[in-house]
């Protein structure tokens, strides 16, 4: 049936959905189709749910997944075909859509977001079934890259079991084969940082440098990061939120993480940690290390006393 997509409804369903092979979720014969709801309109939804598809057993039903479905018009629930099966997985409230769908006996359901430690257990459990052995800290180091989407965790799961061969994986293997670890690093430095937390900064930091980062890559992160901080912080109402959404290009949920990462937070004092960026910056292209430029960054950025980006930006190009 394709790439099986996870929906429990509570904790306890996630850690039993855990030990389940892949392939018996698809034991019963189905035909799914998949499209997304933006975009459908009523003859889309029509063809998806009455089509059998070309290469369809006799024995098979039909059913329609329909992704986004937040954007779908209530009023062409209509349009499905007879018989077919219709799931829609609305990843925002549709009060006026569930409402439908129970005026047409169909069922809904409200989906809970699993929390860190949840996301950690399920994982431990879905490693052993592809007989991967992950070390204490490697865990969590995938939950905190990947967040609660278990599908994603699954194809992440199995990957790094092929990788592995048996092996045991470290924190590090994670952060080095896992799309968007270095992202989570840098946002990780960011908080720290913002929190004058120098010990954890640093470490961060060390993780970054050592997992071979280019230097300007990692340099506008940062400042991607503290653009991030700036637009967060003028965040008052779901009005400025929107607006927010409209500038970054990012979703409310990331955004309001960040707002609670700006709480208390003085515009100037980014706008302080743009300048120490921007002799960052000039440092790097002129040559110095890039460890050592980074390091006083951290401690600049931390407030530490004397740690000044300047003298180094100023250096002709080719100094030490």
């Amino acid at each position: 049936m394709g790439r099986m997509a996870f929906a429990p409804a509570s904790a306890a369903a996630a850690t039993d959905l855990a030990a389940v092979p892949r392939g018996s979720l698809a034991a019963t014969s189905l035909a799914v189709t998949r499209l997304s709801a933006r975009g459908a309109t009523p003859a889309d939804l029509l063809m998806a749910s009455a089509s059998e598809g070309l290469f369809a057993a006799a024995d098979e039903r039909r059913v329609l997944l329909v992704e986004d479905a937040e954007a779908l018009d209530p009023s062409s629930l209509g349009a499905f075909g007879d018989g077919a099966v219709a799931v829609l997985r609305a990843n925002a409230t549709a009060s006026v859509l569930a409402k439908s769908v129970r005026e047409l006996r169909g069922a809904v359901e409200t989906l809970d977001t699993l929390d860190a430690q949840h996301v950690e257990d399920w994982i431990r459990r879905r490693a052993r079934l592809f007989g991967l052995v992950l070390q204490p800290m490697a865990a969590g180091a995938l939950a905190m890259t990947v967040g609660p989407d278990l599908e994603r965790l699954d194809h992440e799961l199995e990957k790094l079991a092929a990788f592995s061969s048996g092996a045991p994986l470290t924190e590090r293997d994670v952060r080095l084969l896992v799309s968007g670890a270095v992202e989570q690093d840098v946002f990780e430095l960011t908080r720290a940082v913002v929190r004058h937390d120098v010990k954890t900064a640093i470490g961060a930091l060390d993780r970054l440098l050592e997992s071979g980062e280019p230097p300007l890559r990692l340099h506008g992160l940062l400042v991607w990061q503290f653009r991030l901080l700036l637009v967060a912080a003028g965040i008052r109402d779901d009005a400025d939120l929107d607006r927010a959404v409209s500038k970054t290009g990012l979703s409310r949920g990331p955004l309001v993480r960040m707002r609670r990462e700006a709480g208390g937070i003085r515009p100037s004092t980014i706008r302080r940690a743009y300048e120490s960026l921007y002799y960052a910056d000039l440092a790097i292209k002129t040559s110095v290390d890039p460890r050592s430029v980074f390091q006083l960054l951290v401690l600049d950025l931390c407030g530490v006393e004397g740690a000044d980006l300047e003298p180094l930006a100023d250096r002709p190009p080719g100094s030490r």
